[in-house]
Order: C-alpha cells, then structure tokens, then sequence
C-alpha cells in the first residue's frame, strides 16, 4: 500500500510551529489561505519491476522507475494554469507537491548560437512551490512537451531528483545523498589570483532580510560545446536543460529574498574554445566575452572541473562565473549537483566567501568547518552543522553531512549577497530593465594603414557610448562621446601599438564604470624589415588582460610568411592562435591553435587568396613574460589553380554565373581578386549547392574559396 506523506507533513507543520516560513512556502500558505485550487495532474505512475531498476539501484540506492502519463504533461503545458498539484513516486511513498507558475526569464529573453544566429525557442512552463501541507520544504519543477525537471528537498527527504533516464523514455527519482558516486564540485575562488587580495571580512548584519531584494540580478549564459553535445547536439534540448537548472537556481535565490533573472543564453554548436584549466577557461571567458545583456556572465562547461568566480563582481569588468558540471553519472541525471555547483559560484560573484572562510560572525571566524574537515587547506575550523551544509560551504565533500537546499544560503551569507546587490549602482530595480548594463559585445578594427584605422563598435543593445585613444604604455582622460558605431582614427604612427577603451552611457546620463579595452596594432612595412613584438617591445614584457587580434595584409599580389624568433608566453594561462587567412574565420596553421609556453613552430606560410595572415593573443590577469618576435618574408602571390576534391565549378571560364557544388554543406563562399581583394561573398548557405554572379565582375582571374564548417578549398576561375 502506498504510504502517503500525510504524517511526515503533519509532523513537519508542528515542528516549524512558530517559526518563520521562508518565502516560496509562504506564498504556498497565503495562495491556500485566499481560497485559492490546485489543478491537480496525475503525471506518473511507479513501475514496479522495471528491467531499469538492478542497473540504476548500482549507482543510486534509492532509485525508484516512473512512467510518463504525456496526455497528461500535454494538457498541463497547453493550460499552464497559475497553480498546480503534482503527485511522483519515492520508494514507497508518494510526495504530493504543490507549485505557482513563476517567471524566471526577463521580458527581452533571447537566445543564439555563437554565429549570433538566433534560436527560436518555445519555453516551457516552470513552477516553484512546496511539499504539500510541508512548509518545512522546497520545490522547483519545469515541464516540457516530453520531460519533466526538477529538485524537492525537505529536511526529512534530502535532495530528491526527478528526471529522466538517460537513453530512455522513462523517469528517476531518488535523494542525492544516496548516490553511489560523491560529488566531484570543487570551487577554485582562493587560487585565481584577482581573488587574491579581495576583502574577505565584512560587517554584516547577522539575519537575513525577510523582504526582496530592490535590485535584481540579470543572468547570461553561455553554454560550452560539450553541454551541447550531451543533449544530443539540439538547441531546443539545450535550453529545456539550462532554463531547468536555472528554474531552480532561482528558487534558490528567490527563497532567500534575492531577485534573479535569467536574460540571454549562447549556446556553442561548434568546437568552443575554453580548452584551458578552470582558471585559464574563466579568464578566456573574461576577456573576450566582454559585452552581453545581462548583470553577470556564466559560463558552463563539461566535464566536471573545479569551478570559479570572482568575487564580488558585479558592475565590474570581472562580473564573470565558471561552471564545470557533471549532466549524467552514467544513466542518471545529476540536476542537483549542476544547481548547487552553478549557484554557489554565482554566490560568490555577488559578494559571498565560503561559509568555512574566516570572514563571518563579526569576528572573522567560520560558520562551519566543513572546508577544513573534507581535507581543503582554507579557511578557519568551527563546528559541523547537524541538518546539512549551506549553499556557499564544502559541506558536500564531508561525509554524513551534505548540503540541504532547504537551508539555502543560511543567514549571513544571505544578507552578505542581498546587500552587494542592493548597492550595485548599475543594477536595475526589477528583473526587466538595468541602471545600465556594460552591452559592447566587441569593438572590432578594420581599413588599417599605418597611419589610420577604423574602429568598428558591435552592441546589439545601446546607442550612446564614450571612447578614448591612447598609445600603449601612455595614458588619457580624455572621453569623447559618439553614437556612431563607426569610428576613424588618424594621425597614428606605423606598426605601434595602441589601446582603445569604449564604456556605455547609462540612460540616466551617467557612464557604466568599467570600459571594454582593446589593443591594436597598426600596419608596418613588414615586407621590408619591420618586425612584429608583443606591446612591451623585443625587450620587454607584454601586460596582464590584453586582447590582441591582428591581421598583417601584405601588399596587392604578395604573400606573407611568418618566422619567430624569440616567443615566451605563460604556459597554460596566456594563448595565442594563428590563422591562413585574413579573418579569424579562417583555418588555424597546423600545430597553432592556443599555442602557450614556449614552443612555437612555424614558419607560417600563408595560402589564403589574399596572402594575410590572422594572429590573435589573449593574455590573462596574472603573470607575464617575454613574448614574441616575428619577421616577415614577402613572396609572389600564386596565381595557379588549387586542387580539391571539396567542391567542382562549371562553367569555368564563365561570363555570368557559376554552379558550385560539394562534398558536404557549404558554409560559405568568397570570391578574391589576384590582389586578395574579397569582392563577392556569400554566407550561411547550409547546402551542397551554390550560385554565384559574376556577371558585373570585371574580366580576369578570381580565387573561389569555398568553406565547410570542417575544411575549405579555393579554385581559380576565369571571368570573361
């Protein structure tokens, strides 16, 4: 017989007598006491022999096999009603829980691929509530037109996950603590060096507030490759997962008063480049990731790794989370520990240490010795807690102890995080709109000489905006508003580094407080004897945060080949890539992609139909060396035809248009004239077949380059 959870609900109502309910069961309690009903749906039924159980019973001990009543999850995503009651299977109980719709996304919500391509994304419906006639309990679920995602968690019950088997259409239920694998979430905060010297002690009220947040915090998030693969390479799969995780995440937030937000998602579905430690895939992150609609940036990656913050970020140029995540322990879903792992560097981005740090109580002591007792070097020693750990603690790694969602941040770390966000000036007074958001996705350069250059400003978001010039090593205090996204620079000297800044203006007039910094390189004389070095010379260093792209176009009808001679970068921390070609679009030299430390190879001989080559250098926030030295030799540009089995052109010579066909889809085609001059393209054609029109080109010799997302050929062609 089913053993229906009235006693335990009962028992836990008595038990919180006189106490304070936190606020998503207390909106449970009021929506009850207003007369307010449930639509109830019976989404599940418990399958008591299924052939599932034996292998799951492996890797969670409590594992309990649900079936999916779809008719029913069709009519709850079709109705969406205000408030809902929802019945699963837990062992030999049946947890009735009740939830009200929420709203989790801001109004301007969007997402894209890492090409900007924008995903049309139908969202699900996402519900926050409680253990029915248990407000000693939490509840977050979203539902999908064919899945289900969610997290209870009561002090009786743990972390109970609901979620889908891995490879199968059926469900899983059981409490985290009963998972047969420990948590791997490590935090990395006291290794990255912008943490380093970061105030850890504060004067903190000791409760937390018992109203919202007055300001809110506004996610973006971007979504590795891996991710992406493991919901079976599909956006749609993608997003239902993220918006999921965040659904609780902001359950989290949300019952301890603090407002969150969920405004942007990129999903990479492509190779992504965060190849690099935790450290390096943050300050990769950081530094190129510079402009998005949102508070704070979080990237998430797989697999797990140790995860990273900086601390207390917000309206800084280091509002930046890392995140590596476990999806799946072998068949089965790992949606806690994504949450815990993703909102605990999120809490440290917006102001909190570890609950083990000697930063609390008002005297600069632990709140728990959880970080110490799992074998972690850091912090102070303090007691264990007795019903689980607290979201910002290692408790997760102590034995017997663990981290309950129920107890959320805990008091002081709660009240840390709502007065950093409360005194966050940039920060806007709903979950809709910003006091001003830093939204310069990238400034970009272009029509480069070696007197002039064109700045290219790329905001997708606001108009006005303050810039500055200055000679690298030099500095200026000088602002110079526009609100032209085009910008032409002038009176600068040959092959010289200079750094431009950019900041947005707020629409309350002001200024956001951190700028997006890029260093450019003007052209040299490089087919005659100037060389290219890093910013600080052939004898200096280059500086921490420098973000460097450069393409070296050689003269019409020449191309160039690059040499180093002396290259020093910080292994493992500082990357740079070079490309054949006169984009980062192009493909990567052999053996140059990320290259760090010292070994370089080369030389680079460029075979793109304009001779260039594309260098791009990121360094991070920390340690630097000696750089690089490169020369130059110019060489003949080949007017010869290449050969590829990639793709054929018919008619060739042609007088007007051309049929191209490949091997696989093509994703772009270039046409170059004999000085490398692109003077016809065209992009995201997503097919085997193309047509191009010549026909208003000028007679003579082109260069058809074709690309696929995985290789790329070019051909000559003659113009009649």
């Amino acid at each position: 017989m089913k053993k229906i959870l009235f006693l335990l609900s009962i028992f836990s109502c008595f038990s919180f007598f006189g106490q304070d309910i936190k606020p998503i069961p207390q909106k449970i309690e009021t929506y009850k006491q207003n007369d307010g009903e449930f639509v109830s749906f019976q989404l599940f039924s418990k399958i008591e022999n299924s052939e599932d159980l034996e292998k799951l019973s492996t890797l969670a001990t409590d594992a309990t096999v649900l079936k999916l009543d779809n008719n029913q999850l069709q009519k709850l995503i079709s109705e969406k009603p205000k408030a809902i009651e929802v019945s699963f299977f837990y062992q030999q109980q049946e947890v009735k829980v009740q939830l009200l719709k929420t709203n989790v996304f801001t109004e301007d919500f969007k997402a894209f691929d890492e090409k900007k391509n924008l995903i049309n994304y139908d969202l699900g419906a996402y519900y926050q509530g409680a253990i029915a006639n248990n407000p000693n309990s939490l509840v977050g679920f979203s539902f999908f037109s064919n899945d289900v995602m969610g997290v209870t968690t009561s002090l009786d019950l743990g972390n109970i996950v609901l979620g889908k088997i891995k490879g199968s259409n059926h469900f899983i239920t059981y409490a985290d603590n009963n998972l047969t694998k420990e948590n791997p979430f490590e935090c990395g905060i006291d290794e990255i060096k912008e943490n380093q010297n970061s105030e850890k002690a504060y004067e903190d009220s000791l409760e937390a507030r018992s109203t919202n947040t007055t300001n809110c915090v506004r996610v973006y998030y971007e979504i590795a490759y891996a991710p992406y693969t493991n919901n079976n390479s599909d956006t749609t799969q993608t997003l239902n997962w993220l918006t999921a995780i965040h659904n609780n995440i902001a359950t989290l937030y949300s019952n301890d008063n603090i407002q969150t937000a969920l405004s942007e998602v990129m999903i990479w579905t492509n190779q992504d480049p965060y190849q690099f430690g935790y450290s390096g895939n943050l300050s990769y992150f950081a530094n190129t990731r510079t402009g998005f609609n949102g508070d704070l940036a979080h990237l998430v990656n797989y697999p797990t790794t140790t995860s990273v913050a900086y601390l207390n970020s917000l309206c800084t140029q280091n509002r930046f989370a890392y995140s590596g995540i476990d999806q799946f322990y072998e068949d089965v879903p790992t949606y806690s520990w994504t949450i815990m792992a993703m909102t605990h560097e999120m809490g440290h981005a917006l102001g909190s240490p570890h609950t083990h740090a000697c930063s609390w109580n008002g005297n600069n002591t632990a709140i728990d010795g959880c970080g110490p007792n799992s074998g972690n070097g850091e912090g102070c020693n303090a007691a264990l807690p007795t019903n689980g750990g607290t979201i910002m603690s290692y408790c997760h790694l102590v034995s017997g102890v663990g981290i309950n969602f129920l107890n959320g941040f805990g008091s002081q770390p709660a009240t840390r995080i709502q007065n950093t966000v409360d005194s966050k000036s940039c920060l806007g007074s709903n979950c809709t709109t910003s006091s001003c958001i830093a939204s310069v996705y990238d400034a970009t350069f272009s029509n480069m000489t070696q007197n002039s250059a064109t700045v290219n400003i790329i905001d997708n978001y606001s108009s006005q905006w303050e810039y500055r010039v200055y000679p690298n090593n030099s500095f200026s205090n000088t602002w110079i508003s526009t609100t032209t996204k085009s910008i032409n620079l002038t009176q600068l000297q040959p092959n010289s580094y200079y750094v431009f800044e950019i900041k947005n203006i707020c629409n309350n007039g002001g200024s956001f407080n951190t700028s997006t910094k890029r260093i450019f390189l003007t052209d040299g004389d490089y087919c005659n004897g100037d060389v290219f070095t890093d910013t600080g010379g052939a004898n200096g260093f280059y500086s921490n945060n420098e973000y460097l792209v450069k393409t070296f176009t050689p003269p019409a009808g020449k191309a160039y080949t690059m040499t180093f001679s002396q290259f020093d970068l910080e292994s493992g921390y500082d990357f740079m890539t070079i490309y054949d070609g006169d984009s980062t679009d192009d493909p990567i030299f052999t053996n140059a992609n990320l290259i760090s430390g010292s070994n370089v190879g080369g030389p680079f001989v460029s075979t793109h139909p304009s001779g260039a080559i594309t260098v791009k250098f990121v360094s991070d926030a920390g340690v630097t060396q000696g750089g690089w030295t490169a020369s130059f030799s110019c060489s003949n540009l080949s007017t010869t035809n290449y050969e590829s089995n990639l793709f054929s052109i018919y008619p060739n010579p042609t007088s007007a248009k051309v049929q191209i066909s490949a091997e696989e889809n093509i994703n772009e085609v270039g046409v170059y004239d004999t000085t490398g001059r692109l003077v016809k393209s065209l992009k995201s054609i997503e097919s085997k077949e193309a047509q191009l029109d010549l026909s208003k080109l000028s007679s003579g010799v082109y260069f058809i380059k074709v690309s696929s997302l995985t290789s790329h050929a070019t051909k000559q062609i003659i113009k009649n």
